[in-house]
């Protein structure tokens, strides 16, 4: 829509223009709203000559190490290596990550608190049994949910014109790397 308004004959470009110029208004926005995030963070956790605020930094760490714990089942090495946390020295001695168990712990007790246990229990099965239907889906109906998402539109809209749009690939596939809805 962005584009639609800002460049009037947007329509009439090829479909590979019009990719490459949605690709890049992305990235575009994708940096502005990164920078708008800091700026908004600093506003309301800045302190004079100090960087940024680590609690929430570390506080949004630990949760998403507990997610990738109860969710996603992964091992604490795992879990490091998703959150690009460096292995301990002792690791090949110990067997065991005591920053990520910690962290785990850390955000469990978070998501305990905010949600309560059975809440907490309720949204690990919800988000389970969402990662188990988003997997049982072809990559076709996955690229048409988010597509759907991204534009506004009913999911029934979308398939046709991805299965027709399938066969070209090369285009779609760049867009999909970058997270693009085409």
């Amino acid at each position: 829509m962005l584009l639609r308004y800002h460049s009037p004959g947007f329509d009439d470009l090829t479909q590979e223009e019009r990719a490459d110029l949605i690709v890049e208004t992305c990235s575009h926005i994708n940096e502005f709203v990164e920078v708008l995030h800091k700026l908004m963070t600093f506003l309301e956790h800045g302190k004079p000559k100090r960087r940024g605020p680590a609690a929430t930094k570390v506080a949004s760490r630990d949760i998403k190490a507990a997610v990738l714990r109860e969710v996603d089942g992964l091992s604490n090495r795992q879990i490091a290596e998703v959150l690009c946390i460096n292995l301990p020295a002792d690791l090949l001695i110990k067997g065991d990550h005591p920053t990520v168990r910690k962290m785990v712990r850390r955000g469990r007790s978070a998501l305990i608190a905010a949600l309560g246990e059975e809440g907490w229990q309720a949204q690990v099965q919800a988000m389970k049994d969402e990662a188990k239907r988003w997997h049982s889906r072809s990559e076709i109906q996955r690229r048409a949910e988010l597509e759907a998402e991204a534009l506004g539109v009913p999911y029934e809209q979308v398939p046709e014109h991805l299965e027709e749009r399938h066969v070209s690939g090369t285009r779609d596939e760049r867009a999909i790397r970058e997270g693009v809805a085409l």
